[in-house]
Formats: C-alpha cells, structure tokens, sequence
C-alpha cells in the first residue's frame, strides 16, 4: 500500500512539473514578440504598449506624412506607465515643420520651423540622453562632430521632448532625432 501511494504522489508531482513546463512554454510562445512586434520598431522597443498609446500618455503627436519614414524605441522608465520615446523621423521638410508646430518644439531663438542647412550647428550643450546607452544601442549618430536645429518643448502631462533635426545631403529630406521622456 505504501509503496503504492508512493508511486500516485510520484505521477502527481510529475503531472504538475511537467504542467508547469507546458504553462511555460505555451506562455513564453503566446508572447509571439516577433509577430506582435511593429516593424518601425527598434530591437531594444518594449512591446507592452504601442506607439500610439505611449504618444497619447506623452501628449505628442506624429502627423501622418511621416509614417513611411518612421522608426521608434519606447524604453520602460521604471515606473510602469511612462515611457522614454525615441523617434526617428525622415521626411521632407514641410512634413517635418508640420511635426515641429503640432509638438509645439520651438528652437533657441523661438523659431517653430526649420531654417536651411545653414541654420544647423553642433549641439553646444549635450544632453546626457544624446550619450545614453538606448541611443547606443540603436545606432543614432549624435557624435559633437555632427550639426542640427535643435527644438524643444515640455507640456502639461510632464513630458518634455527635444528634437534634432539634420537636412540629408543631396537630398530634399530632413532627419530628425526625437526624444521625449517624462519629468525630464
């Protein structure tokens, strides 16, 4: 008998290791980050909340001419519901003004558009974002060798952003290196 009661709790404790393997499993593959994953999207992205939603909390906006040009990481700040958005827009000039007057950014000397690759200059006072590891680890070239306009804005949701924008040579297109965190 006690050799047989020995043999049930083994299958039992079997049963729920081997349960507790495929809930694991079957979790770690519904979780399918490759097929849920936007495609603008940088690697090191959070997959937890769209661009969209964390663009709401942040109270700033992407107007639709830049969707083809687009590519983003939104970076979990620690706090759950606020995140760290980086943004990075390529578009022809008009489209990028537009991008600047919805976000309210303005630049040092309060223009609200973009003056011609000759207005751009090196970043004078470097931000410790412009260094950190999240610009890093998506490639962005933001070296003290390198010239923009530079805007910003803060809003009434505590988010601020600064925007860097770069004309491409040869070309009618701006580049621009946006990045919007909360309380900072």
């Amino acid at each position: 008998m006690s050799r047989r009661i020995d043999n049930i709790v083994l299958a039992i404790a079997a049963l729920l290791l081997s349960g507790t393997v495929v809930v694991f499993v079957v979790h770690s593959f519904s979780r399918d980050d490759a097929a849920a994953r936007d495609p603008r999207a940088y690697p090191i992205s959070v997959t937890t909340v769209s661009l969209d939603e964390a663009l709401r909390r942040a109270a700033f906006t992407l107007p639709n001419c830049v969707e083809s040009g687009l590519r983003y990481a939104l970076v979990d700040n620690g706090f759950g519901y606020y995140y760290t958005i980086l943004l990075q827009l390529e578009a022809p000039e008009d489209c990028i003004n537009e991008f600047i007057a919805v976000n309210y950014l303005v630049d040092l000397p309060q223009h609200s558009r973009l003056g011609g690759a000759e207005t751009e200059k090196a970043v004078s006072n470097r931000s410790a974002w412009m260094d950190s590891k999240p610009v890093r680890d998506i490639g962005w070239e933001l070296g003290s060798d390198k010239s923009f306009q530079e805007f910003s804005a803060g809003n009434d949701k505590g988010y601020s952003m600064t925007a860097l924008a770069q004309h491409l040579a040869g070309t009618s297109s701006v580049r621009v290196y946006a990045y919007a965190s909360h309380g900072g």
